[in-house]
């Protein structure tokens, strides 16, 4: 009896170290497979996106011609401690735990095996290869529908506006 109790008590014991040993090879593995995938540069070739974009709309604030040289010293500082801010508080080293937990959540270890197993084999990196591209391309030709509806999305917008002016003017005032 004093055998079985001792048996038990090492198995209740053990469990919580092979379900840690566990967790940690799933994390290691989604931590290759962010890799695989190539997060950090994708991450941070973002990063450098939000920065051109904030500098183009900094010099949409004015009128690129009137900006002195003075101006495009505030602006550059100005960026340049917005970046700074955003890497200290999203960078990637600190996001990576994050999306290794958020991955976790979302797939068992056998699923992070099959995906890092697809990611690794040549069909997988064509696809991480030509994703960007296809992405780009596909927001050009939603760009374009979009140009395409935009008389229609502002026509029914003004019908609204219209109809709650209307609305607003029928309702008897209390």
């Amino acid at each position: 009896m004093r055998k079985i109790l001792i048996a038990a008590t090492a198995m209740l014991l053990a469990f919580p170290l092979s379900a840690r040993a566990d967790e940690a090879s799933k994390r290691a593995k989604i931590e290759q497979m962010l890799t695989v995938l190539k997060m950090e540069d994708n991450f941070n070739l973002l990063m450098k996106q939000v920065e051109q974009q904030g500098r183009q709309m900094g010099m949409s604030m004015t009128n690129p011609s009137q900006l002195t040289e003075a101006d495009k010293k505030i602006l550059d500082n100005f960026m340049t401690k917005l970046m700074a801010a955003m890497q200290e508080t999203m960078g990637w080293q600190k996001l990576k735990s994050e999306f290794i937990d958020l991955y976790a959540k979302a797939y068992t270890e056998e699923e992070v095996d099959g995906i890092l197993t697809f990611y690794k084999s040549p069909v997988g990196q064509s696809m991480l290869a030509k994703t960007p591209q296809l992405v780009q391309q596909s927001m050009a030709i939603s760009q374009t529908h979009m140009k395409e509806i935009q008389p229609k999305l502002e026509q029914l917008t003004e019908e609204l506006k219209k109809d709650l002016d209307a609305a607003h003017a029928a309702k008897p005032k209390s």
